[in-house]
Formats: structure tokens, C-alpha cells, sequence
């Protein structure tokens, strides 16, 4: 198989696991909103919304995107909006997952905004 094939065809598997998530995070109806998708080497997670918080639902839900892209290794991009008040939970909610903001000494600058409003998750 070509390399080009072989790319496509990773890039393939991969999207269609991460439909076959979006899909059940949308049937779970703890969950109001969840949206990943890949592209250009990454897997870019746009949203989580869960109807209660605190309950373990979106970390679960986080794990499990997680998965996929370490069956894949890719790295998960994610830019948080905060609901107001709630931006110190959110950046834990996140760093208890792993993942860090894209800025600094380890920033990566073949990703994100010029504003480092992302967060990164590498395997």
C-alpha cells in the first residue's frame, strides 16, 4: 500500500470512530452537546456540554476521546469557553485530564490561534 493510501485510509478509520462517539455522546441524554472531528493530524474537539455537572459525565465522555486518539496517536486539540464564573473549573476540568495550554515553553506553534486559547493533549 502507497503511503498516501495508507494515510487516507488511517484518516478514514479514524473519522469514523470519532462519528461512532460524537453519535453515542449524543445519545447519552446526559449530554447536551459533543463535537470532534480530524484533520491536518489532529483530532480538534470542539464541545462538551453536560446537562450536570460534577456527576462524572463529561470526564467520562473526555476519556473516551482520549482512547480513540491514542489508538491513533493524535493529539486532541480543545479551545474551552467558559460559562461566566466558571473559568477556573473549566482549566481544571481540563488539566485533570492531561491536557495544558498551548503556550510557553512548550508551546506548539503548528497548531492553534496566535491568541494560545488552546489546550493540548498529546498520548
Amino acid at each position: 500500500m502507497r503511503a498516501r493510501q495508507l494515510i487516507d485510509s488511517l484518516e478514514s478509520d479514524l473519522n469514523a470512530d470519532l462519528l461512532d462517539l460524537c453519535r453515542e455522546a449524543r445519545a447519552d441524554t446526559r449530554i447536551g452537546d459533543f463535537v470532534a472531528w480530524s484533520s491536518q493530524g489532529w483530532i480538534h474537539f470542539d464541545a462538551i456540554r453536560v446537562m450536570e455537572e460534577g456527576k462524572g459525565t463529561g470526564t467520562y465522555w473526555v476519556k473516551r476521546l482520549q482512547a480513540v486518539a491514542r489508538k491513533f496517536g493524535q493529539a486532541i486539540i480543545v479551545s474551552p469557553q467558559a460559562d461566566p464564573g466558571h473559568k477556573e473549573d473549566l482549566r481544571h476540568f481540563y488539566r485533570q485530564l492531561g491536557f495544558r495550554p498551548n503556550r510557553g515553553r512548550r508551546s506548539r506553534s503548528d497548531i492553534g490561534g496566535a491568541f494560545g486559547g488552546e489546550w493540548v493533549w498529546e498520548p
